[in-house]
């Protein structure tokens, strides 16, 4: 994460840059969404109000991860079948536990118990799919103990109720 590039452009913008060269979609509030990176235009620093990311199949990390930990209007996050995330990237996610609606791990290979449930600070979460995670063990369990602190979060998973 360029420390300078943020005081420069803003955490939003950093953000958009780095998941549109990963292969992903953003869309910015008031905005289309994007998936090419030419086509990010300049504008004022609170012109960029990041509130959708798509990263669905794309190779970020989890050192590439920490861009998200300093974006405040973020709401929706899809990080479906990214398998470079682990349990150490999927923490940095907790940090959007202010704004973050709807969060899609489908299929993430990486992310063990540990890693799910690091999320259940993220208060304002009222979507989480947790489906065809391979490293996700004891699947009941872990849903339990993420409605205990998140209540009202739909959680999509492939355990039998």
């Amino acid at each position: 994460v360029d420390e300078s590039r943020i005081k420069d452009v803003g955490p939003d913008r950093v953000a958009a840059e780095w998941i549109l060269r990963c292969g992903g979609s953003v869309k910015f509030a008031n905005k289309k969404w994007l998936s090419d990176y030419n086509s990010l235009s300049d504008g004022p620093r609170d012109s960029f109000k990041l509130q959708y990311i798509d990263a669905n199949e794309t190779t970020i990390t989890d050192e590439g991860l920490r861009h998200v930990t300093f974006l405040k209007y973020i709401t929706s996050l899809d990080l479906s079948k990214c398998h470079n995330i682990t349990d150490v990237g999927i923490r940095h996610v907790s940090d959007l536990h202010q704004s973050l609606t709807k969060l899609s791990l489908n299929g993430c290979s990486s992310i063990t118990n540990v890693g799910i449930l690091s999320l259940r600070q993220l208060k304002q979460l009222e979507e989480l799919d947790i489906r065809d995670m391979q490293s996700l063990k004891d699947e009941e369990i872990v849903i339990t103990e993420l409605k205990a602190k998140l209540p009202t979060c739909k959680i999509l998973s492939n355990a039998v109720s």
